[in-house]
């Protein structure tokens, strides 16, 4: 009797370590939150800094290359900031997905070198290099709503805009570069900080078109929003108190990047960003046109945005978190 009560003893430890050992294994603490390199990040600037511990919950940071983020809940991303128009489009085609909020409000300027536009009038007949995506969708309609015929391709076309594209703001830097030092005329959109990186490599560059006083022009809306915060239907049904705590954090975040711009590649560089490489200014911060606007609060904005950029894409009010 004592050795089959030893057994039954031993037996049920055994069950009971299984089973311990088997939820832990099966319980993922960490939350994932993934973003593509650049002014996304200084949208996150401070919960990275304190590495989100307003929660128990271990929070990974993952950058990632632009073209790359539309997939990122098709990985394991249970968090992503993404261009809004994208979000929207993936939505519209069945994705469970919420906008948590606004994060980035326009930050996108036509720089030139040598150049003899000021204006939209003005580059017709010229090449302007552009990346895709959200940046060139809103200049083909800022170009429409101007009355401006545009062409896609390298070569110039007499009275319209030709829209040389490129993957990212990165390759348009040395182009421009380029064209100052043969003292040719270039003209490329490019967006903070990236402007600030420009403006530090070449001389004679100037900002010939500001996007967001030309969007104010025609909508009447101060800036768009350009990128937001969004997360999984799921990881919203079950992280309310997490959300709660991320949003009142990033609202802090405008206030954070403003007081410790100086010491922003040291932040960056913990997390391998490109940003690691940057001198940051007051005004670089300015022009990122950096704020925090609820789901809630964004809602009218964001359907005129995709209302105006994208046609064919529709939300509705399910798209917007609500706490």
């Amino acid at each position: 009797m004592k050795q089959l009560k030893t057994i039954s003893v031993l037996i049920l430890a055994v069950v009971l370590i299984t089973t311990v050992f088997g939820i832990s294994a099966c319980s993922d603490n960490s939350i994932k939150i993934y973003l593509p390199d650049g002014t996304p990040a200084l949208a996150l600037a401070n919960i990275m800094d304190n590495n989100a511990n307003f929660s128990n919950k271990i929070t990974t940071f993952n950058i990632v290359p632009a073209d790359n983020i539309s997939a990122a809940f098709n990985d394991d991303a249970d968090i992503a900031v993404m261009p809004t128009v994208v979000a929207a489009k993936l939505y519209s085609k069945g994705a469970k997905i919420k906008l948590l909020s606004t994060n980035i409000f326009g930050n996108l300027f036509i720089m030139g070198v040598n150049n003899s536009a000021t204006d939209f009038e003005g580059l017709k007949g010229k090449v302007v290099y552009t990346t895709v995506g959200t940046t060139i969708s809103l200049f083909k309609y800022l170009l429409t709503e101007n009355q401006i015929e545009y062409v896609e391709g390298a070569q110039s076309v007499e009275g319209k805009v030709a829209l040389s594209s490129y993957s990212d703001a990165g390759t348009i830097i040395p182009l421009l570069k380029q064209a100052s030092i043969k003292s040719t005329e270039a003209y490329g959109v490019l967006g903070e900080p990236q402007v600030t990186r420009s403006k530090q490599l070449i001389t004679n560059i100037v900002t010939v078109v500001d996007f967001q006083a030309e969007w104010q022009k025609i909508t009447e809306f101060e800036g768009y929003p350009q990128a937001s915060l969004i997360a999984t239907e799921e990881f919203c049904k079950n992280n309310s108190k997490y959300i709660g705590k991320l949003l009142a954090a990033l609202k802090d975040n405008t206030e954070f990047l403003q007081q410790n711009y100086s010491d922003l590649p040291a932040l960056f560089a913990r997390f391998d960003s490109n940003l690691q490489n940057m001198t940051f200014t007051a005004d670089t911060i300015t022009n990122s046109n950096i704020r925090f606007v609820s789901a809630q609060d964004i809602k009218s904005s964001v359907m005129d945005y995709i209302g105006r950029l994208e046609t064919t894409t529709t939300i509705d009010d399910g798209f917007f978190y609500a706490a």
